[in-house]
């Protein structure tokens, strides 16, 4: 049995082929009585969309938020070049392998990159760091929130906090009276439904999310960038998710998200750009893009 998601491997090496989305089995076919296109067709599936379709919006994107041009990072992506603007939420599809959270770590500053070049709001980034990403009002919203994104251990008021200390401290003294104030504010303001003293450890998936992006909200972040942000969430959650992200966009934000769910992607971006191979394959605008045209594009 050989599992991969190369279709040009399948006519070479299968006899018989298995076609499986969102865990259940959707067909199997003799792979000499297949076509690429039918194979696609089956991985994409029902009716896309039905989370969360994002209203058609009149708003023109605005100043450009980040721009990348030509970041090359050796033996895992190579030429990446592209902008979002102020109002937009831009997505990235693509499937295992084709390097997207990559690119978005080292636009972070978590990794190197060899060459190429990094705009935040016009201003060039003279030497890409966490630390100064983040004071361009840079947030990451990692894939791995358990592992990445959360001080598991500690309060949710403490993760919710924690990249806005200065707001409520004086000669290294915090005021947590006045701390505990913006905590409940936006923790109010995101719908997080629990203690600001609980651990953040027994919070839903869906409420660590939120945690995270209240906690660069908090801190004034305007550039969301964004990995996987429904991953391992309900659905009643994703849609808030989804709310917020359009929040942060129309409040004058622009928001980089990263998505391997064509469905999100499809549902929430202005615009999709489609990686394979650490490359771009192809840039759509909404109204452009299909869940066949991504897929085909991501296979190749």
């Amino acid at each position: 049995m050989y599992v991969t998601h190369r279709l040009d491997e399948i006519p070479q090496i299968g006899d018989r082929i298995s076609i499986m989305r969102d865990g259940v089995l959707v067909e199997t076919r003799e792979v000499k009585n297949i076509t690429k296109s039918e194979i696609v067709s089956m991985m994409v599936g029902g009716k896309l969309g039905d989370v969360f379709v994002k209203a058609e919006s009149n708003v023109i994107p605005g100043q450009v938020a980040l721009r990348v041009e030509s970041l090359t990072r050796q033996h895992l992506f190579k030429d990446i070049s592209f902008s979002v603007r102020k109002g937009e939420i831009v997505g990235v599809f693509g499937l295992v392998g084709s390097r997207r959270t990559d690119v978005v770590r080292s636009i972070m500053g978590l990794d190197p990159i060899d060459s190429g070049s990094i705009e935040i709001w016009g201003e060039p980034v003279r030497r890409v760091s966490p630390a100064r990403l983040v004071s361009s009002g840079v947030a990451l919203v990692p894939e791995e929130r358990r592992r990445q994104g959360l001080a598991l251990e500690q309060s949710v008021r403490f993760n919710v906090s924690l990249a806005a200390v200065g707001q409520f401290s004086r000669a290294g003294l915090l005021n947590l009276r006045t701390e505990n104030t913006l905590v409940k504010e936006v923790m109010a303001k995101f719908r997080v439904n629990s203690s600001p003293q609980i651990p953040v450890k027994f919070l839903s998936g869906g409420n660590q999310q939120k945690v995270i992006i209240a906690r660069w909200t908090m801190a004034g972040s305007r550039l969301f960038l964004i990995d996987e942000p429904t991953r391992g969430i309900d659905v009643g959650a994703k849609r808030e998710i989804y709310e917020l992200m359009e929040d942060i966009a129309h409040s004058g934000g622009a928001v980089l998200m990263v998505s391997s769910d064509i469905e999100e992607v499809l549902g929430i971006s202005d615009r999709i750009i489609v990686m394979r191979h650490g490359e771009i394959a192809a840039e759509f605008s909404r109204r452009e893009a299909t869940g066949e045209s991504l897929m085909a594009c991501a296979f190749g």
